[in-house]
């Protein structure tokens, strides 16, 4: 008999997963989320490479132009379909002929390289049927008598290929920690000894014991990461260590885009009802239109209307100093300081066998 029930959920398997794949459809509410997050972390990544400078060509004009017109559609929801595929095509046309052919600088990062192939598909994704001004325009038009708003369930056929993208970047850093340099905890210790203690502690045996333990505690947890995001069981927790994981990228290897990027994918592996649910609890309809509060006293207006004016100056005075502040200490040397740990980090690496 149980032979008989694993021979029938084998024959089960390749339908299941023809219907995961292309057949089954659910609400578009995850994917506007990823809409919105990956528009702003567009403007956060490219936006400095489609700018405009007293002696840009008109070509450059056009581009920066199409660019922050298309991610403001892209985060808005206006227009979605044009501005995410315009926005995917400028973030490839970037990362595969401005960088290699033209030589602007900035375009062969991996956090790039994730962030465009993450634009290209969203791009085939109906991320435009919910939390958008299209679907505002769509149900005006409809309160005129015009046609019914298209609904917010779609195919799932795009956002799949999104989880598969998760699954396929897992695979590729899995690999490639898979040697001596990664699993002995000399490249680990190379990247805290540029960011952190330097070469004090690299001869210490408790300590490199320690990193090499979690250099492979790294790399099996993205090789149980490649698939185990696929199931319901081992998902959600699974999330919560990958979310982990890249909190401590983010810290030691300074890849933020690239960690906000692989969080944000996650999305696309939960059930779409799942997440809708989830919403909907944390934001009920129905909410009454004012609130139920009665007015203010005057004392109350007083003290607020203070605290605002109080505010605002503050900001007046305070607030240039404090930018020169943020410029100065944090933004110029970061800068300046770029080659030299890259340099440093050069000169660790050498240190060890390959």
């Amino acid at each position: 008999m149980r032979g008989e029930g694993l021979n029938s959920s084998l024959r089960t398997l390749p339908g299941r997963a023809w219907r995961w794949a292309l057949l089954e459809e659910g609400s578009t509410r995850p994917t506007a989320l990823m809409r919105i997050g990956l528009g702003l972390m567009l403007w956060l990544r490219l936006a400095d490479r489609f700018l405009i400078h007293a002696d840009s060509s008109p070509r450059d004009v056009l581009l920066a132009v199409i660019f922050h017109l298309a991610t403001l559609g892209t985060v808005l929801g206006a227009f979605t379909r044009l501005s995410t595929a315009l926005v995917a095509l400028l973030s490839f046309g970037g990362f595969a002929w401005m960088g290699p052919v033209w030589g602007a600088p900035g375009w062969g990062s991996h956090n790039i390289h994730l962030l465009v192939c993450s634009t290209m598909l969203l791009a085939l994704c109906p991320a435009g049927r919910s939390l958008s001004l299209d679907r505002w325009w769509a149900l005006k038009r409809a309160e005129r008598g015009g046609p019914p708003p298209p609904s917010e369930r779609a195919p799932l056929w795009s956002v799949r290929l999104l989880g598969v993208l998760v699954c396929t970047v897992y695979l590729s850093t899995a690999l490639d920690k898979t040697g001596e340099v990664w699993l002995s905890g000399h490249r680990l210790q190379a990247v805290i000894a540029e960011h952190y203690t330097g070469s004090a502690l690299l001869d210490d045996p408790l300590y490199e014991g320690l990193i090499m333990v979690a250099a492979i505690g790294v790399w099996l947890l993205e090789l149980v990461l490649v698939g185990g995001l696929l199931f319901r069981r081992t998902r959600l927790p699974l999330a919560m260590a990958g979310v982990l994981l890249h909190g401590g990228f983010s810290i030691l290897f300074r890849v933020f885009t690239f960690s906000a990027n692989m969080i944000l994918l996650y999305l696309p592996l939960f059930p779409p009802a799942q997440v809708d649910a989830a919403l909907t609890r944390l934001c009920p309809p129905g909410l009454p239109a004012e609130s139920a509060v009665g007015p203010a006293s005057v004392a109350t207006r007083a003290g607020r209307g203070l605290l605002v004016l109080g505010t605002l100056v503050a900001l007046l005075v305070a607030g240039p100093r404090l930018l020169q502040g943020i410029e100065a200490t944090v933004l110029r040397p970061a800068k300046a300081d770029r080659d030299d740990r890259a340099r440093i980090e050069r000169e660790e690496l050498q240190k060890w066998p390959r």
